[in-house]
């Protein structure tokens, strides 16, 4: 194909289609540099009123090339400063190649002149990104009131509302929430979340199992229900633990639900005189099998080798750990611990320090309790 469109190149240069043949062929065979010429020579066929450019900047922005697409979309707008395409999809094009704060420039330019629902909500999408969550609040609120049917734009307004919340109001906008879209299993796995968060167990619990009943196979809900078994008083880990199980039966491919029943098996283990932990690391080592960023699992294997006297084993562990996830505080005291016991001083006093520069950061009750709820992304 793209030698068929070279020879047809250089006997029409002119030719916007062959250009734009072209283009899409250099960029899906990775020739950026070519591709780049290739724009640029099309580009100056193309007026910033011509259709067929707004066409092509959607075409690059598809195939990943942003650069290309936001140049595209900003000679459209330097041409028809009114063209709510080229406002958008410059504003979506700029986020999504990580530019967070020239996104929600161009978005905000928009709104103040378009005001639609998708645009708010991309809007706030751009300032969460940029790390201005406050900011992003309200526009995510607009966005709602100017459609209050999309359980998307719903959805995005609560979750900002339960990660920023202190006083219990993300569980109350989560209640009217899934009035709203009664049969939305993610909305009542987030309302789950937030009665979680505002010490509700019984509100939590029966939310996931709503979630469970619309979505049997909706992931987050068994993680959310491994989340409330730690802190669940006993007669709902009664039910809980079944349920987990028979996840496993179900999806053996989920590591969250491996880690949160191995994590079980091991609790009901340490009541026992002489425990035996070789379901519980069982399922623990089939968790870090299908994740290897399963810090938390990492941490457990290494507690339970070093339970059993296995230092060496219990230090890799850690070290695995930490690896995982080098914001994990406990992967550092434990490691600390164990080189300790191997008479590894230096080692220790380095672990521990890791330790307590750590723990050092601000943070809040509530703020780790959140991080506790939300899976980590890899």
């Amino acid at each position: 194909m793209l030698p068929r469109l070279e020879a047809a190149h250089r006997q029409d240069p002119k030719n916007p289609a062959v250009l734009a043949g072209l283009l899409h062929c250099e960029l899906e065979l990775q020739q950026r540099e070519r591709a780049n010429q290739s724009y640029q020579e099309l580009e100056q066929l193309l007026g910033g009123k011509d259709p067929r450019l707004l066409r092509l900047g959607a075409l690059l922005a598809d195939l990943g090339a942003y650069p290309l697409a936001i140049r595209a979309f900003q000679k459209v707008l330097r041409a028809d400063p009114t063209s709510y395409d080229a406002g958008y999809n410059l504003g979506l094009a700029c986020l999504l190649s990580g530019d967070a704060q020239n996104a929600a420039s161009a978005l905000t330019k928009l709104v103040a002149q378009h005001e639609t629902a998708e645009a708010q909500n991309l809007l706030a999408q751009a300032f969460q990104q940029s790390g201005d969550r406050r900011q992003a609040l309200p526009h995510y609120y607009r966005a709602v009131e100017l459609d209050l049917g999309n359980e998307d734009y719903m959805f995005d307004y609560c979750m900002l509302v339960l990660e920023l919340d202190r006083k219990g109001f993300g569980a109350q906008q989560l209640e009217v929430a899934v009035e709203d879209f009664p049969n939305s299993p993610r909305m009542w796995v987030a309302y789950g979340a937030a009665s979680f968060l505002a010490g509700n167990n019984d509100h939590s619990f029966a939310a996931l199992q709503r979630a469970r009943q619309l979505a049997p196979d909706f992931a987050l809900t068994y993680y959310y229900l491994g989340r409330l078994y730690k802190i669940a008083p006993p007669a709902m880990q009664d039910q809980i633990l079944p349920i987990l199980k028979a996840r496993l039966s179900e999806n053996p491919r989920d590591a969250w639900a491996e880690f949160f029943y191995g994590v079980a098996l091991a609790d009901q283990q340490q009541d026992q005189e002489a425990p035996d932990y070789t379901e519980a690391v069982n399922h623990l080592r089939a968790a870090v099998r299908l994740d290897g960023k399963q810090a938390e699992a990492y941490l457990r294997l290494g507690l339970i080798a070093g339970e059993q006297g296995k230092l060496a084993e219990s230090i890799t562990e850690f070290e695995h750990a930490a690896a995982a996830n080098p914001l994990m505080a406990e992967a550092h005291y434990h490691l600390g611990l164990a080189y300790t016991k191997l008479g590894k001083q230096a080692m220790a006093t380095q672990e521990f320090g890791i330790f307590q520069k750590l723990r050092a950061k601000p943070t809040d009750e509530h703020g780790k309790r959140q991080g506790q709820l939300m899976p980590a992304k890899h």
